[in-house]
C-alpha cells in the first residue's frame, strides 16, 4: 500500500477486527474456511479501493510541471478556505472519498456479511 492516504497501519487494524468478527461466528472445524473466503472477499475490495485512492493521491501531488499541474494548484487556491468539492485533489479533505475512507466500521461490515451469507 502506498503511503498518500496514510492507510497502512489503519488497513491492519481493519483487517485484524473484520477477521476477529467472522471468527466469531466459528462453531467449528468445518466453518473455518468459508470464515476466511468472507474475510478475503471483504478485505480485498476495500484493500484494492484504498489503494487506487493513494495512486490518484500520488498522482495528483507529483504533476510535472505544467498545464494539469497548473489546473491542480488553481482547484487548490480556489478552495482555499472553503469546504473542498467532490473529488478534489487531496483525497485527504475530499468530501466523497473522506466518510467512505475514515467513516468505515470494520466491524458492522463482518456483522452484515455474516448475517447476509452466514456459513
Amino acid at each position: 500500500m502506498l503511503p498518500y492516504l496514510a492507510q497502512g497501519a489503519n488497513s491492519s487494524l481493519e483487517d485484524g477486527a473484520v477477521l476477529g468478527r467472522l471468527l466469531k461466528y466459528v462453531t467449528s472445524r468445518n466453518k473455518i474456511m468459508p470464515a476466511l473466503e468472507m474475510y478475503q472477499k471483504l478485505r480485498k475490495a476495500r484493500g484494492e479501493a484504498i489503494a487506487k485512492e493513494a495512486l490518484g493521491q500520488r498522482d495528483s501531488f507529483h504533476l510535472p510541471d505544467g498545464p494539469l499541474q497548473e489546473r491542480r494548484d488553481a482547484v487548490f487556491l480556489a478552495g482555499f478556505g472553503k469546504e473542498p468539492s467532490p473529488h478534489f485533489p487531496s483525497r485527504w479533505t475530499c468530501p466523497s472519498v473522506q466518510p467512505w475512507l475514515y467513516g468505515y466500521d470494520a466491524v458492522a461490515e463482518a456483522d452484515n456479511a455474516y448475517q447476509s451469507q452466514p456459513f
